[in-house]
């Protein structure tokens, strides 16, 4: 067995957990987002509704950003899968990860500047999680190169797909 295959396998936990299923934990990331003051001036300060625990403000319209960015996020993760399927068989798995990297890289830069420009977290959530869930389906196909445990390179994948649910809490 090559030693790439099994430096390969050993990226699938590292990937996997930072990249695969973060959209999952888009709850915890909203957390964050709040600690950073994302759309908190769409807040009306002097209303009832508006509630202020620990310096985080908490309306009910920054939350429906919240909850739209969530929605763009879950939708983009699954309508990728697509699109990554007509670029692997077009391009191959290499030149489909190296465009799911500059994907995922434009997500983070946009993520990078959300708390100065708000607006920024829309094509951010878009980008980050096209790219993300797409990386687990061609790491799926990673399990060719180990025929006596692809099953378990598979089971792995998902595995670590669930994990990255809980990337943003560690984060």
């Amino acid at each position: 067995m090559p030693i790439s295959n099994i430096l390969l396998l050993a990226s699938l936990p590292l990937e996997g957990f930072i990249f695969f299923g973060t959209i999952l934990g888009w709850p915890s990331f909203v957390e964050v987002l709040k600690e950073l003051k994302v759309y908190e001036s769409s807040c009306d300060h002097f209303s009832n509704s508006t509630t202020v625990s620990n310096g985080i403000v908490n309306c009910s319209k920054r939350d429906s950003y919240f909850s739209a960015a969530g929605t763009i996020g879950s939708f983009s993760m699954n309508v990728s899968v697509l699109m990554m399927g007509v670029l692997i068989k077009k391009f191959g798995i290499f030149r489909a990860r190296a465009a799911l990297t500059i994907v995922v890289t434009a997500g983070l830069v946009c993520f990078l500047f959300t708390p100065q420009i708000n607006w920024l977290m829309f094509p951010a959530v878009f980008l980050y999680s096209s790219g993300n869930y797409s990386f687990v389906l061609t790491n799926s196909m990673m399990s060719v190169l180990f025929p006596t445990i692809g099953a378990l390179v598979l089971v792995l994948g998902q595995a670590f797909f669930q994990a990255g649910s809980s990337y943003f809490r560690f984060v």
